[in-house]
């Protein structure tokens, strides 16, 4: 089968992640497989092609309108025969244009809303959307009057079976590790010094290292200053994506104090390598795949007091090689890739069997286009401007 996996850009992150391994197991199965950016070129598309896999990017020209650029998309994927698209707008919009033939899934990473309306729009036109954990397939029930017979939870997974660390801990350290997103509003990662400082109060550790970059890079790293916890705290930028499970097998324990994540992929890719999870309780999430005291331990989100008392509850515990060994064990029963694999061939192995019924009106969805759709994109904002100004557009 020709299938292809699409996206506004294969930036840096957990959705590119899931495509990556999506891309390689269809690859496996013998299928043909191209990553389709439908606005820009990401920094990791030449990761992509490296890798062996084809990459195909549609720059959004400011010469051409944001329906004709809709149906440059259109006109490409209507050779294709299965599409999964990780929001991208532009094709969601035209996806009730192509032919009934194509099996349509809409894959739902978080919650946030501009998300949440992608994978929502053309929703007769899809066969279905697929979410990465329960509490996103409840939110498109309740939240979005979503048939639940249109919704399929498949949790995402990163890892082969033959991946998991075998090697099992007999004793474990005081070794922490954050890798994300430095940025505030969702991975709360200024609590971070926080539960650092309140932890040392009453416990010793070696460290927490800090791998990522973002908006509130320089923050944090003035309050780990501020706090004179520049020897404990290390904030280590980029961690190539090649040398993560190297890397997370130096430490012993993941704090996430998270307030959103769609389902906490990095968590399960520590918990393979044995590094214990510390993260946030996150209904239908987090709290779906860790046992707390048992696979790892769950705490009140972004909030660094119930952190820091779980962490120092934690370090007096004899049972912490267990809990590393129970970790690897939620991975190796229903997070590797070798799930992933069979829950995606049986999906399309039902849509073809036609059980999954779309109807496609041929019609544009223009609410996912944004303002003035059809004019060049470079005029949209002097265009509407110039309206506002003539008391035509409120």
């Amino acid at each position: 089968m020709k299938i292809a996996l699409v996206t506004y850009s294969l930036m840096i992150g957990g959705i590119e992640r899931v495509i990556f391994n999506q891309a390689k197991l269809f690859q496996e199965a013998g299928n043909q497989v191209i990553v389709v950016e439908t606005q820009k070129k990401g920094l990791w598309n030449s990761y992509f092609l490296e890798s062996g896999i084809d990459v195909k990017t549609f720059e959004l020209s400011p010469w051409i309108s944001k329906v004709g650029h809709t149906k440059k998309l259109i006109q490409f994927l209507k050779d294709y025969d299965v599409i999964f698209i990780h929001d991208s707008p532009f094709v969601q919009a035209g996806i009730s244009t192509l032919p009934d033939t194509i099996f349509i899934f809409s894959v739902l990473h978080s919650i946030l809303d501009s998300m949440l309306d992608n994978a929502t729009a053309n929703l007769s036109a899809v066969n279905k959307i697929i979410t990465v954990s329960p509490f996103l397939k409840t939110l498109l029930e309740e939240k979005r009057n979503v048939p639940s017979e249109k919704i399929q939870c498949i949790p995402t997974s990163v890892i082969k079976e033959s991946g998991i660390c075998t090697k099992q801990k007999t004793k474990v350290g005081k070794k922490f590790i954050y890798v994300g997103r430095l940025e505030h509003t969702e991975k709360a990662v200024l609590i971070l010094p926080d539960i650092i400082r309140k932890v040392m109060q009453h416990a010793e550790i070696d460290c927490l290292h800090i791998y990522g970059d973002g908006s509130d890079k320089v923050e944090l790293e003035s309050k780990i200053q501020d706090y004179g916890l520049g020897e404990i705290i290390k904030v280590k930028g980029y961690l190539p994506y090649d040398n993560l499970y190297q890397t997370l097998q130096q430490y012993d324990f993941m704090i996430l104090p998270s307030f959103f994540e769609g389902q906490g992929l990095v968590a399960l890719e520590a918990m393979a390598q044995g590094v214990i999870p510390v993260v946030s309780r996150l209904e239908g999430r987090t709290d779906a795949w860790i046992e707390h005291g048992k696979s790892g331990f769950l705490c009140i989100p972004g909030d660094p007091d119930d952190f820091s008392k779980v962490i120092i509850d934690m370090l007096q515990r004899s049972d912490l090689h267990i809990i590393s060994e129970n970790g690897k064990n939620v991975v190796r029963t229903g997070f590797t890739l070798e799930h992933m694999k069979s829950a995606y061939e049986e999906l399309i192995r039902i849509a073809q069997l036609k059980e999954i019924p779309t109807h496609r009106n041929q019609n544009i969805d223009f609410q996912l286009l944004g303002d003035l759709p059809r004019i060049p994109y470079l005029m949209v904002r002097p265009f509407r401007k110039s309206l506002k100004l003539l008391g035509l557009w409120k």
